[in-house]
């Protein structure tokens, strides 16, 4: 977000030109500029500014048509810079006219809301953050099932960059079922805001379900263990159906293994076992996005010694959400 502020108006009207500072730019999102528009052609307009600190500016367009528009992109370091100098206008008939300039502009680092889901309390109604400029106001919206849009502006006066911020707001009941937070704030000077806006998605759904076993060192689902995928299909099926229509929900799919063989070829193993649910998930109708991985024997659901075939730990986890549940290289499907 630039700050857009006009610049020696009446001397700019004078001269029939209209001239105006964007006075701030974000790092990576545009640059500190001066824009002209012309009321009437001119032969030539030159910049020439002293930079402190540097770096100074010297820039000519030549002839211009009425109500066109010239921009000067200032190439700053990160900081402020002050600049002094002057516009010369040339005009068809030779004359000219002088503009004295003076203005500071600024090159910010990205503005950012630092937060994560650690800092999210949802039983208290509260979510902790810093902003990397100085603090202004905060809107937030709070997406409830089944409830009305929570929504709120908090003013936070001018609190330093990095100071802990608290967000809180009025819950509708103890039983709010939070699907989505989205969070716009702006620094001190109003000139700044974070764009995107800043999106937590707290909400996703395991999928209760009977353990799908394996033979040992297979993926294959066997005929007997289809009535159980079949059952966590319906659960699959419905819940897609019923929060699909608030969020976008992917379904994610999860294989271990037990501790029979290495640890890698049980880490391939679990992914089989993960893509070969999910390909079943695919065949039966599911069509939501399917993202699958696996943690092999990284996490037993019974406890085993190394090279113990147990057959409770060759299962598959399913989880609906709006991103990924756990770090990992998921594949989607």
């Amino acid at each position: 977000m630039c700050l857009c502020v006009p610049l020696l108006a009446g001397v700019a009207q004078a001269a029939a030109i209209d001239v105006e500072l964007i006075a701030g730019a974000i790092v990576g999102k545009g640059k500190p500029a001066l824009v002209l528009t012309l009321n009437r052609p001119v032969a030539n307009i030159e910049l020439s500014l002293i930079g402190e600190p540097g770096p100074n500016v010297r820039q000519s367009t030549g002839p211009l048509k009425a109500f066109a528009k010239k921009r000067f992109d200032f190439d700053i370091p990160m900081g402020t810079v002050s600049f002094a100098g002057q516009l010369e206008v040339t005009y068809p008939d030779k004359t000219t006219a002088t503009m004295p300039l003076k203005f500071a502009v600024e090159l910010s680092p990205p503005f950012e809301i630092k937060t994560s889901k650690a800092e999210l309390n949802l039983a208290e109604a509260e979510l902790h953050f810093t902003m990397t400029r100085a603090a202004g106001r905060c809107e937030h919206e709070i997406l409830v099932e089944n409830q009305p849009l929570i929504t709120g502006v908090t003013n936070f006066s001018g609190q330093a960059a990095g100071t802990p911020l608290l967000l809180t707001w009025k819950k509708h009941g103890e039983d709010d079922l939070v699907l989505k937070i989205r969070l716009i704030c702006w620094d001190a000077t109003g000139a700044f805001y974070t764009d995107p806006p800043t999106e937590l998605l707290p909400w996703s759904l395991e999928i209760p379900h009977e353990e799908v076993n394996f033979a040992s060192g297979k993926w294959d689902i066997l005929n007997t263990e289809q009535p159980k995928v079949d059952r966590a299909l319906q659960e699959i099926t419905t819940a897609a159906r019923r929060y699909g229509q608030l969020l976008d929900v992917q379904l994610y799919v999860i294989g271990y293994t037990d501790t029979v063989s290495d640890n890698a070829s049980n880490l391939t193993l679990s992914i089989n076992r993960a893509r070969a649910i999910a390909e079943y998930f695919r065949k039966k109708g599911v069509r939501i996005a399917i993202f699958y991985t696996g943690f092999g024997e990284e996490r037993l659901a019974v406890p085993t010694p190394d090279n113990t075939d147990e057959i409770q730990n060759r299962r598959v986890r399913y989880i609906i959400g709006q991103e990924q549940p756990e770090p990992a290289v998921w594949k989607k499907l």
